[in-house]
């Protein structure tokens, strides 16, 4: 059997409330049934992964759940986009890259044109 290759890109902050929660719900269930998945983290979306703990009593403890799980699953895909054409890239949104890759030890940084790559080589592409 030929399983698709699913490449979920998430932009939104965790201030997007239930938008974030929902990108995260998708990638765990996806996950849950052992789909080729990889994940992508761009703009604000980084933010989630960066979070100070007390930050998600304001915004959504199942949203820190849904991240912890990512340790539960062999997901070995996981981008952060790491663009420095500005001031405000993704690296200059994050406090302590890394810290937040020693969280997330299968993290990998990559540019945009790595991004037309993986949107290339995928079959289903979700795009928040």
């Amino acid at each position: 059997m030929n399983l698709k290759k699913y490449l979920i890109v998430s932009h939104k902050s965790p201030l997007d409330g239930l938008h974030a929660e929902e990108i995260l719900e998708l990638i765990l269930a996806l996950a849950s049934m052992e789909y080729d998945i990889s994940i992508v983290f761009a703009g604000d979306a980084v933010l989630q992964l960066d979070l100070p703990t007390n930050y998600f009593n304001k915004v959504s403890k199942s949203l820190l759940k849904a991240l912890d799980a990512f340790k539960l699953f062999d997901l070995d895909n996981i981008y952060i986009i790491n663009s420095n054409s500005n001031s405000n890239s993704n690296s200059n949104k994050l406090n302590n890259l890394d810290n937040l890759l020693g969280n997330f030890p299968k993290i990998k940084l990559i540019n945009p044109v790595d991004l037309d790559r993986l949107i290339a080589n995928h079959d289903i592409i979700f795009d928040f």
